[in-house]
C-alpha cells in the first residue's frame, strides 16, 4: 500500500485481519490501487487464487476521470473475476457512464457474493445489474460489538482528539468553528495529523495556539488514545471508528458521504458539517454509542469462501 493518508493505515489494520481470518495460512499480496499496475502485479494477479478489492472510496460512476483506483483498460485481464470488501460509491454521482458499466461488470466476479459499506453503495452496484452484492457495512466496524459500545461513556470527558480533513476543505470556517468550540468546551485539545497535507491545512486555518498536535502515524494515535479520559470530534471518519475501538465517546463532523450513509445505516453518531453549529449542545448532551452492524450479511459474505 501506498499512501501518505494513515486513515488507510486504519482501514487496512482491519482488512488484513479479516483477510487472515479466512486465509490463515495462504500467502497474501497487497497491490497498490493508488498507483498504476506494473509487470509484477500482473504476475501476481495472474497467478492468484482470489483477488480482493478493498478501498471505500473506491467506486465511481466515471472510471476514466476519477483516479481513486488507478486502472488502465489493459489491466482488466487480470483482475477478472475480483471480490469486493468493503467497498463504496465515491459521491453523490450522475450514473455511471458507458466505460465505467463496462469495466464493473467485467472484472467483478459472478460467482462470489461482494461486500460494500453502505446501502447505497449496494443500491448503485445493483442499478448496473450487479446483483450479487451484499451490504456488510464498513470492515473496519465488523467488530464493534454491542459489549464494546456499551462500554463507552455517555459524558462528555475532560480532553478530546481531533482532525480535520485537508483535501475537502468545504468551508474552512466551519473547521475553524470546530476546533474553536473544542477549546471552549475542553481543557486539553489535541489536533491528530492524519495525512501530510493536513499540517499545511492547520497552518493556514489559524487554529488557537492551544491545540497541541499530535504526530502523524497510526501508531502516535493509538498512543494518544491510550489517555483514560478523553473525547473524539473531527472530521476524519474512520479516526472516529478506531476512537470508539478504543472505549471513547466519539461525535464525526460528517463532510462526505461515507461519513452520511454509514450513519443512516449503523447508528454512528455523525454530524453533518452544515449542522456544526449544534455541536456546543451536542457535546454537553448524553451520547450513546448504539451501532447496528448487518451480521447475518457478513457471515455470509465471510463463510462463502470456506
Amino acid at each position: 500500500m501506498i499512501s501518505e493518508n494513515a486513515g488507510d493505515d486504519i482501514i487496512m489494520k482491519y482488512i488484513n485481519g479479516v483477510l487472515r481470518d479466512i486465509w490463515p495460512d495462504d500467502y497474501i499480496v497487497h497491490i497498490p490501487t493508488h498507483e498504476f499496475m506494473g509487470k509484477q502485479g500482473h504476475y501476481f494477479c495472474s497467478q492468484a487464487s482470489m483477488k480482493v478489492v478493498c478501498g471505500t472510496n473506491i467506486l465511481t460512476s466515471n472510471m476514466m476521470r476519477t483516479k481513486m483506483w488507478s486502472v488502465r483498460w489493459r489491466d482488466v485481464p487480470y483482475i477478472e473475476d475480483s471480490v469486493l470488501l468493503g467497498v463504496g460509491w465515491r459521491e453523490y454521482e450522475n450514473e455511471p457512464d458507458p466505460y465505467t458499466t463496462w469495466f464493473w461488470r467485467g472484472i467483478l466476479s459472478k460467482r462470489y457474493q461482494h461486500s460494500v459499506r453502505d446501502r447505497y453503495s449496494e443500491k448503485r452496484l445493483k442499478s448496473l445489474g450487479i446483483s450479487n452484492v451484499l451490504y456488510t457495512g464498513c470492515p473496519t466496524m465488523w467488530s464493534l460489538t454491542p459489549e464494546l459500545c456499551s462500554s463507552v461513556p455517555t459524558h462528555k470527558a475532560r480532553n478530546v482528539i481531533t482532525t480535520v480533513t485537508n483535501y475537502r476543505p468545504t468551508n474552512p470556517e466551519n473547521d475553524k468553528y470546530m476546533i474553536q468550540t473544542l477549546v471552549q468546551h475542553y481543557k486539553n485539545v489535541y489536533l491528530w495529523v492524519q495525512a501530510l497535507e493536513d499540517y499545511r491545512y492547520v497552518q493556514r486555518l489559524g487554529i488557537d495556539s492551544s491545540v497541541k498536535l499530535i504526530a502523524p502515524g497510526l501508531d502516535n494515535f493509538e498512543k494518544a488514545l491510550s489517555d483514560g479520559d478523553l473525547d473524539y470530534c473531527g472530521t476524519r471518519l474512520h479516526a472516529g471508528i478506531e476512537a470508539i475501538h478504543h472505549g471513547k465517546r466519539a461525535i464525526i463532523i460528517g463532510k462526505d458521504n461515507r461519513a452520511i450513509e454509514i450513519a443512516k445505516d449503523t447508528g454512528l453518531n455523525v454530524l453533518p458539517e452544515d449542522e456544526i453549529k449544534s455541536l456546543p449542545e451536542l457535546l454537553d448532551s448524553e451520547i450513546i454509542t448504539n451501532i447496528s452492524m448487518p451480521t447475518d450479511n457478513i457471515r455470509a459474505w465471510v463463510e462463502q469462501f470456506k
